[in-house]
């Protein structure tokens, strides 16, 4: 749903525009507040915000990084590549690729360009990574977290979507009844391919996340190392075109 804003624009969810609306996320710059301890929120000010049906979802502001941010941190030229973020990371979790989409995007004028706000669903009990694997002291619990982790990158490799910055901080874990679940959050400039991701490309992101554990534990390998390859996971998914 495209929506037309005093100060810009928005492109909501159907399904969740109304719930979006009555909170207030329609201008999510008056929302935000310094960075909450939570799962995949990545870098800059952000909010958790209550939804009057229930259930809750996190904003944030979309902020660039590396040589871009020396020119401006806020601001984007274009729309586009966030629509397109927005119907890829649906289209993914439609054909059951375990990702987390989001549920839209604010876009508010700032000459030259635009700053952007990203709302998706908050996960209770998640925690991502980065944390949990520092944190977990038994050693099959964290075999277990692990092996989740792999099955979930895996379940995404095989649907045909590719992760550009896959790291320990964008995948997220929670216990259920049958043990650990994990999935993948943040999608920036996520891929869909109509088969399988490349080999090439999956080698890429598993590289990205073996420097991601190094970065953090060093040399202290995880349990069962660090991946070369997918594992055969126990999620499927349909290949998601492009």
């Amino acid at each position: 749903m495209d929506l037309a804003l005093p100060r810009g624009c928005a492109r909501f969810d159907e399904r969740w525009a109304d719930q979006l609306l009555a909170a207030g996320l329609d201008a999510p710059e008056t929302l935000l507040r310094p960075r909450p301890e939570g799962p995949g929120t990545g870098r800059g000010p952000r909010a958790m915000v209550d939804l009057p049906g229930g259930g809750r979802v996190f904003v944030k502001q979309a902020l660039r990084g590396g040589l871009p941010a020396r020119i401006t941190r806020d601001r984007h030229l274009w729309r586009r590549r966030f629509l397109r973020d927005l119907d890829r990371a649906r289209r993914a979790a439609a054909c059951g690729c375990p990702v987390v989409p989001w549920l839209g995007a604010v876009f508010e004028r700032a000459r030259p360009g635009w700053r952007v706000f990203l709302i998706a669903p908050w996960i209770e009990g998640g925690i991502d990574l980065a944390r949990l694997m520092g944190r977990t002291r038994d050693p099959r619990e964290a075999e277990a977290i692990w092996r989740a982790a792999l099955d979930a990158v895996g379940a995404m490799h095989r649907g045909g979507m590719y992760h550009r910055d896959l790291n320990l901080g964008n995948l997220v874990a929670r216990r259920s009844a049958s043990g650990w679940e994990v999935v993948v959050v943040d999608l920036d400039r996520p891929r869909l391919y109509a088969g399988p991701v490349p080999r090439r490309r999956r080698r890429r992101a598993l590289a990205r996340l073996a420097r991601s554990w190094r970065r953090l534990f060093g040399d202290v390998p995880p349990p069962g190392g660090l991946p070369l390859e997918d594992r055969a996971g126990r999620h499927g998914a349909a290949f998601c075109a492009p």
